[in-house]
């Protein structure tokens, strides 16, 4: 059977998938997924994002309404697009957040959590210039510090920003992290997250095939990077760009990066556009 046949619905992940580092979602994409709407095919998003975050960067790509849900937060959070209805799962409790502050305490370490769809705070700013435009001043426009020490709230998630000049001094210390609360992988080059245990992007595609009543694989999976994997396994997985050694995990099939408009040119080889 012919890929575009089998599939029934999409779940696309959101940064490196959908939109580039400048935040820019193609033209061509755009009009893919009114395309593929418009065509029966059932679209949603699955993202380390919140929601609320999502559709802010829906906002200023100017994307047609064409999602019916939007698993955020890294399978932690459901957001009905139709009811304009959040359901939250879990999240990361007060004193394990207060335990990751002083663990990530290195200058080339930045903890942080989503405040709001505009604002990440941080236990103190990436101190590599680079990482503080993008993840500060690009990504979130009011950028600010928390205090993790008398923080009493609980968190869907964490972030640890990291200066890739010290990935191998990051990565010999994350061994030294125990804790039976959270799991934590890397979403992007610099980018580790951190969630409450047994939550992950894999846990959307169960959740979204039972509101359809299709099957896993009737649901084509896009993603980028590591966080991405889980949710690229359990449905039919198509893994985006070169960020990440994906051929050991087995993924179903590959396109060009996002900068290449791989997702679009994707779809278009195999049937889904005209």
């Amino acid at each position: 059977m012919n890929l575009n046949k089998k599939i029934k619905a999409f779940l696309f992940d959101v940064d490196g998938t959908l939109i580039n580092r400048d935040l820019v979602m193609s033209d061509n994409m755009k009009n893919a997924l009114v395309e593929l709407k418009d065509k029966g095919y059932h679209l949603s998003i699955n993202t380390g994002r919140l929601s609320y975050s999502v559709k802010e960067v829906l906002k200023k790509n100017n994307c047609p309404n064409v999602f019916e849900y939007i698993f955020g937060c890294n399978g932690l959070e459901k957001y009905n697009v139709t009811n304009d209805e959040v359901t939250n799962y879990a999240g990361i409790d007060p004193d394990t957040l207060r335990e990751l502050n002083k663990f990530f305490h290195e200058e080339y370490l930045s903890l942080c959590v989503y405040e709001n769809a505009n604002t990440l705070s941080f236990n103190h700013f990436p101190k590599d210039e680079e990482l503080y435009m993008l993840w500060c001043k690009q990504r979130f426009s009011n950028p600010s510090i928390f205090d993790y020490e008398n923080n009493e709230r609980s968190f869907p998630k964490a972030i640890v920003i990291f200066d890739l000049k010290n990935k191998e001094d990051f990565f010999e210390k994350i061994k030294e992290l125990k804790n039976d609360k959270i799991d934590f992988f890397l979403s992007g080059k610099d980018v580790m997250e951190i969630v409450p245990k047994g939550y992950n992007k894999g846990n959307s595609v169960y959740e979204y095939a039972k509101i359809l009543n299709i099957t896993n694989k009737e649901i084509l999976c896009a993603g980028d990077a590591e966080s991405d994997i889980p949710a690229l396994r359990n449905g039919t997985g198509l893994f985006v760009g070169h960020d990440y050694d994906y051929e050991k995990e087995n993924i179903d099939y590959h396109c060009k990066s996002v900068l290449d408009d791989g997702v679009y040119n994707f779809l278009k080889e195999h049937g889904f556009l005209d």
